[in-house]
């Protein structure tokens, strides 16, 4: 009987190779691990959005994405740096912007629930209309037409109805067991929107706080997360894919989108999430026009006429004066 030397056999499947070549490529997303999906699908929905997205714990850098975004061949920023300053780490980041009508003051809401305005000329005198830190992010600030006053929404559940001096704010609406992630208000100031976790929208009367209507909808979207969508039908135009930069960085890590103030033709946004710069977007031409470097997520963006405003959870405010 013919002896034969034992040897250890691999097998590697020809689909899995392509799949491991691809992801080091950047061309595809790395699987996730089992044990942390398990996690995410227990835990996510439970968790308050502060607890998720705080700047407070370490936010882990993905390899193969960083490789992709500084490789892409995008064109510089062209800008000149009007404001930046320099946030304490207890803020937990920025997470709303708005300018003002006359674009000399910026509303700047935390993770730690202040709101402050900014001077654009200067950052040494500034006001806190609300200073009170509940631990709770402002998610989302607007502006009330024809008034100085403005609403902020907070992650509990709360809009508040604040104003241009010290400590001028007061609770408009509460929406308990709700996280409100958006608001917003329409041209002549009447009614307020609010949307949040519970995928219903929801409008008030400003004056009396009233609810007028409830709009039920639903949105999940993993991919292409930058979407063109018609008012009037509520219906999907497209979805926004820019040329000059890799599919697999499309939309999946958008957190932040609205139309650039400074086109009046409509066909440039400005968009932010986890990458790593804050870009300016041509949705006809699907081309990234430009990007601004940042360091962490960004999370709150803002334009009037060429200034643009960006932060997030990197603990920085910059505004900007595009040329």
């Amino acid at each position: 009987m013919q002896n034969y030397r034992a040897s250890k056999v691999y097998t590697v499947s020809p689909i899995n190779l392509f799949g491991v070549r691809e992801q080091r490529r950047g061309l595809l997303v790395p699987e996730k691990p089992k044990f942390l999906k398990d996690i995410a699908d227990l835990y996510s929905d439970q968790l308050a959005l502060k607890y998720r997205y705080t700047s407070t714990y370490p936010e882990p850098s993905i390899a193969w994405l960083s490789r992709e975004q500084h490789g892409s061949p995008l064109p510089l920023y062209k800008a000149k740096i009007v404001l930046e300053g320099k946030l304490p780490r207890d803020f937990d980041g920025i997470r709303s912007l708005k300018f003002s009508e006359d674009a000399t003051q910026l509303i700047v809401g935390y993770g730690c629930g202040n709101i402050e305005i900014w001077p654009i000329s200067s950052h040494k005198n500034k006001r806190y209309v609300k200073s009170n830190g509940d631990k709770f992010a402002i998610t989302s600030i607007q502006r009330i037409p024809k008034t100085e006053r403005f609403l902020a929404a907070s992650l509990p559940g709360i809009v508040y109805n604040c104003g241009p001096m010290d400590d001028d704010y007061r609770i408009f609406i509460r929406e308990p067991h709700n996280e409100i992630n958006s608001v917003d208000v329409c041209y002549d100031g009447t009614l307020a929107a609010t949307g949040g976790k519970d995928a219903c929208i929801r409008l008030y009367d400003i004056e009396t706080c009233k609810q007028a209507s409830t709009v039920l909808t639903g949105s999940m979207q993993i991919g292409n997360g930058l979407q063109l969508w018609n008012i009037n039908t509520g219906k999907l135009i497209e979805c926004v894919s820019p040329l000059n930069r890799s599919v697999a960085v499309n939309g999946e890590f958008t957190y932040t989108a609205k139309f650039y103030d400074g086109d009046f033709s409509g066909n440039t946004v400005i968009a932010g999430g986890r990458n790593s710069k804050f870009e300016m977007i041509d949705i006809m031409e699907r081309r990234v026009m430009c990007g601004f470097p940042v360091k962490r997520s960004c999370l709150a963006i803002d334009s009037k006429d060429k200034l643009l405003a960006f932060g997030g959870l990197e603990p920085m405010l910059r505004v900007v004066n595009y040329n």
